[in-house]
């Protein structure tokens, strides 16, 4: 049992890190997790057909976005 927690500790350490140095920018990183997380719930059986009441996001897009930095002088 000892290792298979082991195993899947280590997954999960590597997809945060690859996700922390995604060659993509923030906001389609996160966009592409989100799709991803909505297609496992799907397939997972946890949609309920839209019959939960979730928040609607300030910007449409479920992803909040900040305002872009001026690069640096």
């Amino acid at each position: 049992m000892g290792y298979l927690r082991g195993v899947v500790h280590g997954a999960l350490l590597g997809v945060c890190l690859g996700l922390l140095y995604a060659p993509e920018a923030g906001i389609v990183t996160r966009r592409r997790v989100t799709h991803w997380l909505q297609e496992a719930e799907g397939v997972l059986g946890g949609s309920s057909g839209g019959s939960e009441r979730r928040a609607p996001s300030p910007s449409g897009s479920g992803v909040a976005s900040r305002p872009k930095r001026a690069p640096a002088s």
